[in-house]
C-alpha cells in the first residue's frame, strides 16, 4: 500500500476548511520529502488576473502578485519543467498549478502527495459549495421574513384604529430586529486578547447584570492560572444571549439557573482538541423537543409577542463559529435544559 501524506499535510494546518491552508501544507510536505527538487506553485482563479504566485522552492524567480501567463515563467526556467493541477481539472473556486522538473513525473512519492492534496482539496471545495448554497437559502429566508415584518408594520401604521402605544411597541421591535439582523449577516471582526478564564467569567457576569448568578457558579478543574484567547466583547455577548434566554425561561428566577465552567479534550481529526466549556443549566422550563432543530435558527422564538426577535442563540452560535467553537443544546424531560458554549483553548 502506498504511503498517504494526508496526516503530514494536516500537521501544517490551522484551519482545515481553507483551500489555501491545505495548499500551503502540501507545499511544506513537498519540501520535506523532496528537499532537492525545485518547484513553484501558482494559484489559479477565473477573473481578470487569473494567476497569482503562491509558493516557491529552490527556484530563482521573482515572485509577483499576479501573472497573466505561465509562458514567461517557463522561459526563465533552465530545466525541462512540467506541471500538475490541483484539482486535476482547474475550476472556478480556487485551483493550484504545481510546476516542477519533468524528470520527477514518475516519482511515486510526488504523485501520491499530489493525489492526497487533490483529495483534501476536493473535500473542502465540495463542503464550501454546499455551505455557500445553504447560506444563500438562509439569507433568502431572512430577507423574506424581514420584508414580511416591515410590511406588517406598514399596515399597522396605516390602520387609523390602532393605538399609538401598539405602533410604538411594534416599531421598537422592528428597530431591534434590524440591528440584530445586521449583526448576524455581517462578517465579524475578531480582536482577540489573552485573559484568565476566571477573570473573564467574573467580568461577563458583572457587566451583564448577572451578579446574582455568581452564587450558582461552579468551576470544574479550572485553576486561577488557566487562560484563553478570545474577543472579550464577543465572548461577553455570546454568553449574555444564552443567559438572557435562560432567565426568561426561568421567569427571572436566578435560583433556577446554574452556570458551570469546565475544560474538555476532544481528540478527532480536523477538530480542535482543548475546549473551555461554559454551560448554562436552566431548571425553569423544558424546551419542546419539536423545537430543538430550530432553536438556533434566526427569527425562531416563542416569545415574539413580547418583543423577542429570535436571534439570541443564532448570534451566540455565530460568535462561537467565528472563534472555531460551537454551541450545543441538551434538554431533558425533567425540565432541565443545558446550553453549552465550546470555546477553543488550543
Amino acid at each position: 500500500m502506498k504511503n498517504s501524506f494526508i496526516q503530514q499535510i494536516k500537521k501544517h494546518l490551522t484551519q482545515s476548511h481553507d483551500l489555501n491552508e491545505i495548499a500551503w501544507g502540501a507545499c511544506q510536505v513537498l519540501t520535506e520529502i523532496k528537499p532537492q527538487m525545485p518547484f513553484i506553485v501558482f494559484q489559479y482563479q477565473r477573473h481578470a488576473q487569473p494567476l497569482a504566485f503562491f509558493f516557491c522552492h529552490k527556484i530563482q524567480i521573482e515572485p509577483t502578485e499576479a501573472v497573466h501567463s505561465l509562458e514567461p515563467v517557463y522561459q526563465k526556467l533552465s530545466l525541462s519543467f512540467t506541471q500538475l493541477h490541483i484539482p486535476e481539472k482547474l475550476d472556478s473556486v480556487s485551483s493550484f498549478i504545481l510546476i516542477f522538473p519533468a524528470e520527477y513525473l514518475r516519482d511515486e512519492h510526488l504523485i501520491q502527495l499530489v493525489n492526497d492534496w487533490r483529495s483534501l482539496h476536493e473535500i473542502v471545495a465540495t463542503f464550501a459549495k454546499h455551505l455557500l448554497a445553504e447560506q444563500n437559502v438562509e439569507y433568502g429566508n431572512q430577507i423574506s421574513q424581514l420584508i414580511h415584518d416591515i410590511e406588517a408594520l406598514i399596515q399597522l401604521w396605516k390602520d387609523p384604529e390602532q393605538e399609538p402605544e401598539k405602533i410604538a411597541k411594534r416599531l421598537k421591535y422592528q428597530q431591534n430586529l434590524n440591528q440584530r439582523l445586521l449583526f448576524f449577516v455581517r462578517d465579524l471582526e475578531i480582536l482577540k486578547s489573552r485573559i484568565k478564564v476566571k477573570e473573564l467569567i467574573d467580568a461577563t457576569l458583572s457587566e451583564g447584570g448577572f451578579e446574582a448568578l455568581k452564587r450558582n457558579l461552579v468551576y470544574n478543574e479550572i485553576d486561577d492560572a488557566i487562560e484563553i484567547e478570545v474577543d472579550l466583547e464577543l465572548f461577553n455577548m455570546a454568553v449574555k444571549e444564552v443567559l438572557s434566554n435562560a432567565l426568561k425561561a426561568a421567569d427571572n428566577d436566578f435560583g433556577k439557573i446554574k452556570m458551570q465552567v469546565s475544560k474538555s479534550v476532544v481528540n478527532l481529526h480536523f477538530f480542535l482538541k482543548e475546549w473551555l466549556i461554559v454551560t448554562i443549566i436552566n431548571k425553569g422550563a423544558e424546551i419542546n423537543p419539536d423545537f430543538l432543530p430550530w432553536i438556533k435558527t434566526p427569527y425562531f422564538t416563542t416569545w415574539k409577542e413580547e418583543g423577542h426577535t429570535g436571534f439570541g442563540l443564532s448570534i451566540s452560535q455565530k460568535i462561537l463559529e467565528a472563534h472555531q467553537g460551537f454551541l450545543d443544546v441538551q434538554t431533558a424531560r425533567d425540565g432541565k435544559t443545558e446550553v453549552s458554549l465550546y470555546w477553543p483553548v488550543k
